[in-house]
């Protein structure tokens, strides 16, 4: 059987599509339509958990029959650790379908319906121009000369309430415009126009059944001022009302904008949707096609655990066998051990009697050499002596002689300094007086430079003729006695 890893199949996305609500269709004169029926579709969960508990059952399979796998097998142990992993991403992939709400997928074609609705719906901006034609028509109506001022309460009241809707259909629409999006994330459905479009036209009728009855009263002789007052209101009126629906059309138009792009975002979200939904069933398709592999492994890992079971075995019996030759050759170890520690004994009592002896004698040495180390010592006194008596002599001999006396040991300085040069005799000396006590005179005698001429006489008189008495120079050179006494 080949040893090649099957192939591991990728994590799987997450899908986090939430289910949007359903959107409320558009207020349209059509009957409503038929729901469409729901296809029921089947459900991978009980697939996928059962290929889970199979994956992780000949995973531990696998390890309760090769504990030591991993030591004796490198690439099993790789398959293994291989297997570890798509476990648990297989899992997680059971943890994330067990989280979804169950009915999900019936939900994807309801989602398409409604999407399909809204971008069916017209976005269109509503035609105005009907209620802008009648308004200006109003505007332009002049009041005949002559014509009584009419009874305009009812017709002003009229107009203020059609205001107070108008500006109630603005704040609604301001509100939503305000608040981005429904928050149910539904579609916002378009304003209706309708109850405005009929106020005007009671609004038009009116007013021409006030200009019949204002004809009808310029027969009689009415005040025309006060008509023309009257009428100015009205048209400002009007103009606010006129107003009022160009701001509406505008906040309608912002609210299809806004329809059309919720719409757009709606689409995108749901082409991603079956983006995720076709990889996941090409992963389950994948997961299928692993199930042989998955077979094959476990066939392998049965086989394998077969033979580490036969290998466990034989390595207990030759453990037996070891522990057992083990058992007989300790067994004759303590026997020698024993014939050891007896041998050593007798050893120990008959080093313990040769040492008590060597002791003995060693002890008789000891006194002896200590006698022999005070005769050393007495000989060696002898022997200083006797060498310092000759080299004495024969430092004498070579001083009568002229000779250097050589180094001796503890002798004074002026000795030493007659190491290696040779001493004067007593001749030479007295040969070398003469020229010496000549040139200690001449060193004693003072300068003469600085003196006078009597001086210099008087010294000259001192050298000539020396007068002592005893060591003591009376008249003459000091130095001259002291030579004459030598």
């Amino acid at each position: 059987m080949s040893d090649e890893k099957p192939p591991i199949p990728p994590e799987p996305e997450t899908i986090d599509a939430e289910p949007l609500p359903a959107e409320t269709p558009p207020e349209t004169s059509e009957p409503p339509r038929a729901a469409p029926r729901r296809r029921r579709q089947p459900t991978l969960v009980p697939l996928v958990y059962a290929l889970a508990l199979v994956v992780l059952a000949g995973a531990v399979a696998f390890l309760w029959w090769h504990p030591t796998g991993t030591q004796q097998q490198p690439a099993e142990a790789e398959r293994v650790a291989a297997l570890d992993q798509q476990v648990q991403a297989l899992n997680a992939e059971v943890k994330q379908l067990a989280a979804r709400p169950p009915g999900q997928p019936q939900e994807v074609s309801s989602l398409r319906t409604q999407l399909a609705a809204l971008a069916a719906r017209p976005t269109a901006t509503p035609d105005l121009s009907a209620l802008e034609h009648r308004i200006d028509a109003l505007e332009k109506r002049q009041p005949e000369q002559g014509a009584p001022a009419p009874d305009l309460g009812p017709l002003q009241q009229k107009v203020a309430g059609l205001e107070q809707q108008v500006a109630t259909l603005a704040q609604a629409s301001q509100q939503q415009a305000q608040s981005g999006s429904n928050p149910a994330g539904q579609a916002a459905p378009a304003p209706d126009l309708g109850p405005v479009q009929q106020k005007v036209a009671s609004l038009e009728q009116q007013v021409g059944e006030l200009r019949q009855a204002s004809q009808q009263q310029a027969q009689s002789g009415t005040d025309q001022a006060g008509l023309a007052a009257q009428n100015k209101q009205t048209q400002d009126r009007l103009q606010q009302v006129q107003d009022r629906l160009t701001t509406v059309s505008q906040q309608v138009q912002q609210e299809q904008e806004h329809t059309a792009a919720t719409a757009q975002q709606v689409q995108d979200h749901f082409g991603a949707v079956n983006q995720q939904i076709t990889a996941l069933s090409g992963r389950i398709d994948g997961f299928a096609a692993w199930r042989d592999d998955m077979n094959r492994i476990d066939q392998r890992l049965d086989q394998l655990g077969r033979d580490q079971q036969q290998r466990l075995d034989q390595l207990s019996r030759d453990e037996q066998q070891k522990l057992d030759q083990l058992r007989s050759d300790q067994q004759g170890d303590a026997q020698k051990v024993q014939a050891l520690a007896d041998a050593q004994k007798n050893a120990e009592a008959g080093v313990k009697s040769e040492l008590e002896k060597a002791t003995g004698r060693i002890d008789s040495n000891q006194a002896a050499i200590q006698d022999l180390r005070g005769s050393v010592q007495q000989i060696d006194a002898g022997l200083n002596r006797a060498s310092a008596q000759a080299q004495a002599q024969a430092a004498l001999a070579a001083l009568a002689a002229g000779r250097p006396v050589g180094t001796i040991s503890g002798a004074p300085p002026a000795v030493a300094r007659y190491a290696k040069e040779p001493p004067p005799t007593l001749p030479e000396l007295r040969r070398s007086f003469d020229a010496v006590a000549a040139q200690a005179q001449a060193a004693s005698r003072p300068s003469d430079q600085n003196n006078g001429f009597l001086d210099r006489v008087w010294n000259r008189a001192q050298g000539l003729v020396t007068v002592r008495q005893g060591d003591q120079v009376i008249v003459g050179d000091p130095a001259a006695g002291i030579l004459a006494h030598a």
